[in-house]
């Protein structure tokens, strides 16, 4: 994974695979420092590979992260402002190589309804900063209170959402596209190496991509629901222990 650089102050920690960075807020009225960084990123990456990889629910993700098309920013701040997270997104944009951008949110204490009223206000600020059509990214919003409902494909996709911190994932409309064409009725695994972003796709008279994808989670989740409700419970434990440890408290929409 890669780090974004529209921070200031910049703090950068380095782990095996991965660089994490603090955008500091205006007005931000708690600092942890650099060590609920670590540790939203080192829970975050629990989450990515003990839950998504693992089990494949997004079939690209390990791919594109060891290829280094993978941001992930720690983003500070108890009330950041839609303006701000559009600007970050704004500057990840000029990252080519970068395809797929998560913002991890440790202080922001939204609910899962209000997190996504949050995220809907960062897409209409992004459209605002572009010409029609023209928006670099598709943003889907992921929060620690995801429910399990396995009744339909659409219903599941809150469960396998159900990260660690409320997340905001950006991935490339360009990406999609491609994707979309690649995939030839269904998910599978894409070289990166060979995958051109850029590439100008038509689309399918078939099923979208997401829906495709859902319905593929939803066939799994009937073997490893119960495992991956077991893993997630283990990883936001780690998350409140470790946050305590820094002294960040415990979210009200955990109570």
């Amino acid at each position: 994974m890669q780090c974004s650089v529209f921070v200031r102050p910049r703090i950068s920690l380095r782990t095996t695979e991965a660089c994490y960075v603090i955008l500091v807020m205006q007005g931000q009225a708690f600092d942890p420092g650099e060590r609920l960084v670590a540790e939203a990123g080192r829970i975050y990456e629990r989450y990515a590979r003990e839950v998504i990889e693992a089990h494949s629910f997004c079939p690209w993700a390990a791919e594109a992260r060891r290829d280094g098309s993978v941001s992930v920013t720690v983003v500070l701040g108890q009330q950041p402002a839609p303006d701000e997270i559009s600007a970050l997104a704004n500057a990840l944009d000029k990252q080519d190589k970068i395809i797929i951008g998560l913002m991890v949110f440790p202080q922001l204490d939204l609910d899962a309804l209000r997190f996504q009223h949050f995220a809907a206000q960062v897409r209409t600020q992004m459209d605002a900063n572009y010409p029609r059509g023209e928006v670099p990214w598709a943003i889907a919003d992921f929060h620690p209170q995801g429910v399990e409902d396995l009744s339909s494909a659409e219903r599941a996709v809150a469960f396998v959402r159900r990260s660690p911190d409320p997340t905001l994932q950006l991935v490339r409309h360009s990406t999609l596209s491609a994707l979309r064409r690649q995939s030839d009725g269904g998910t599978q695994f894409i070289d990166m190496a060979k995958f051109d972003p850029l590439e100008s796709v038509s689309h399918a008279s078939r099923p979208a991509l997401h829906e495709r994808v859902a319905q593929n989670n939803l066939r799994k989740l009937g073997d490893v629901a119960q495992a991956v409700t077991k893993t997630l419970a283990d990883i936001h434990r780690d998350r409140n222990l470790s946050y305590a440890r820094v002294g960040l408290p415990v979210p009200t929409w955990s109570s």
